[in-house]
Parts: structure tokens; sequence; C-alpha cells
């Protein structure tokens, strides 16, 4: 027989299973001891901490996590890419051309970021994505591409490094 899961997860020790001790479970089912399908809720949290003890605890941790340079607290943190693995298309670069809508530049910077493509350029902008809060809205979790995103001032300075590109452009009807 496998041992429970309760005492495999949580105790890491010789004891039994306390839910099985008990007979209870927190889907009604009995707790023998053996590795059921789904685990009670003890499995879910740290064992023998109540629920303060433990949104304390995670407090602490965020508080830790957000701590600045002499200790004072952070409210924004920006993204660094030092932890992360370089992007799979790090090679290729996005121009959008003078951008009207900040949210078309924030759906732009969340399309890249699905396809791993990190770098945007913007010519001739007539908005600042970055700042508006429509743009952040609309990039969902690619907020770090807008705030890097380079305005430039002609289609040629923006592609003097490429060496090939590609042009789309909206159907005039």
């Amino acid at each position: 027989m496998k041992e429970c899961i309760h005492r495999a997860l949580l105790l890491q020790g010789p004891a039994r299973c306390p839910k099985a001790d008990s007979g209870q479970s927190s889907r009604g089912k009995r707790c023998r001891g053996l590795r059921t399908q789904r685990a009670c809720s003890l499995a879910q949290g740290r064992a023998g901490l109540t629920a303060t003890e433990q949104k304390a605890l995670w407090a602490a941790g965020v508080r830790e996590a957000t701590k600045g340079v002499e200790g004072e607290r952070q409210t924004q943190r920006l993204w660094t890419p030092t932890l992360d693995p370089p992007a799979a298309l790090a090679w290729l670069s996005v121009v959008l051309v003078g951008v009207k809508r900040p949210y078309s530049a924030g759906s732009v910077a969340r399309a890249s970021n699905c396809f791993e493509c990190e770098d945007l350029r913007l010519v001739q902008p007539q908005c600042q994505p970055a700042s508006e809060r429509s743009a952040k809205r609309a990039a969902k979790g690619a907020q770090y591409i807008l705030h890097r995103a380079l305005p430039y001032q002609s289609l040629a300075e923006a592609l003097q490094d490429a060496h090939y590109s590609v042009a789309f452009s909206r159907w005039d009807t």
C-alpha cells in the first residue's frame, strides 16, 4: 500500500496522518491513511499553522520581497530580465508607424509578448502608450514591452540595424 498523501507531503516523518486519525477529510470521505485521489485541506496549507498565522507568514514574505535598497517598501517593481532565459525571438523587432490610439500599441505589445518578441519600436507616435491607461490595460502582462518601446523620428532610423523588413497596413475602403 502507498503511504498517506498527507504524511508524504507535509509531515515527512513516521507519524500517521492527523486526518487519518480523526477519520475526517475535507470532502466528507474517510481518510484511512492511504493515498486518496483528493488531498484534504491539510495537504494544501502548512501543517500546524492556523489561517491567521499563514496569512501573517505570507504578508511577511511579500514585505521582504518588495523591500527597497534602504529598507523602504517599493510601490512598483520594474521587470528585470536577469533571471529569465533569453526570448525566443529576441532578434525580431516590431515597428509601429504613427500610432494614434494607445490601446493599439498595448495590444501589439501583448501579441509580441505571446511570441517572445520583446523589441517594440514606435516611429513618430501620436500618443504616449507607456503612460496611457488604455494601453496598459490592453497590454495585460506585457507592460514592460510598452515601457521599453523606443520612439524614433523616421522609419529608416528604426530599421537601420534590420536585415529584412516586412510591412503591413490596413485596407482603405
